[in-house]
């Protein structure tokens, strides 16, 4: 990511937002109260005709350097982590790879961040702890993803986030609205599991936004799980 940008998204976060300092921040019950920045935005995202940006879990512990603000810097973290075998890295680089051909190419289209911005689950723990106040306190009264969304406009929303509070999306407002119309909500297989598959639409001020809400990729099939959402990815926004 570079310095423009985190510098926008820290202004977004610290000034705007008032992350840790807003009364909804203040009520919240994550018990790891340091708002982790977006973990990555590619270099060649903004000039990028399909702009994905990956949404994810909460993360683990402080995956960063923390500003005097408490946001956490994740670049040299993401430097160190992308390239790793885990399923939320390497799958998410396989499907850039698929849609832009080329895995540094890929890798430099693409946006990942979270859908909540503060956690409850240490460094060592991989048990997700997040509370629907958690969900509801960042994302539906903070707006935090919401904000990212309308700072970087992207194309294709797809979340890792299953059956975190599902219902709470649906409340998500992009530009004041939250006039979200289902494409689809089913599941469809993923070699011998089944995948969650929930794709939705919504206007906005930059055309048509996509979202696919599905589950981590964590013990999925690696290619039947990234070829289903590169295709989908590729499928006309009307």
């Amino acid at each position: 990511m570079d310095k423009k940008t985190f510098a926008a998204l820290c202004d977004l976060y610290e000034k705007k937002l008032r992350l840790l300092r807003n009364p909804a921040c203040l009520k919240c019950d994550a018990t790891v109260r340091y708002p982790l920045s977006a973990w990555h935005v590619g270099n060649d995202f903004q000039k990028s005709p399909r702009r994905l940006l990956f949404i994810g879990k909460p993360h683990r512990g402080k995956p960063g350097k923390i500003r005097r603000s408490g946001v956490l810097d994740p670049r040299d973290t993401v430097d160190r982590l992308k390239d790793y075998s885990w399923p939320y890295w390497s799958y998410t680089r396989e499907i850039a790879t698929k849609l832009f051909g080329d895995r540094d190419r890929g890798w430099d289209a693409i946006a990942l961040t979270n859908l909540v911005k503060c956690t409850r689950v240490s460094g060592g723990s991989s048990v997700d702890r997040t509370t629907e106040q958690m969900v509801r306190s960042c994302l539906i009264d903070v707006g935090a993803l919401s904000a990212e969304v309308e700072m970087l406009k992207p194309t294709h929303l797809i979340f890792y986030t299953g059956k975190l509070f599902p219902v709470l999306l649906s409340e998500m407002e992009i530009e004041g609205s939250s006039n979200w119309h289902d494409v689809k909500r089913t599941s469809i297989p993923c070699g011998t599991k089944r995948m969650l598959w929930w794709d939705r639409k919504i206007r906005t001020s930059w055309g048509t936004l996509r979202a696919l809400v599905t589950g981590h990729p964590e013990r999925m099939k690696k290619e039947a799980f990234t070829r289903a959402i590169a295709r989908w990815a590729l499928l006309p926004a009307n």
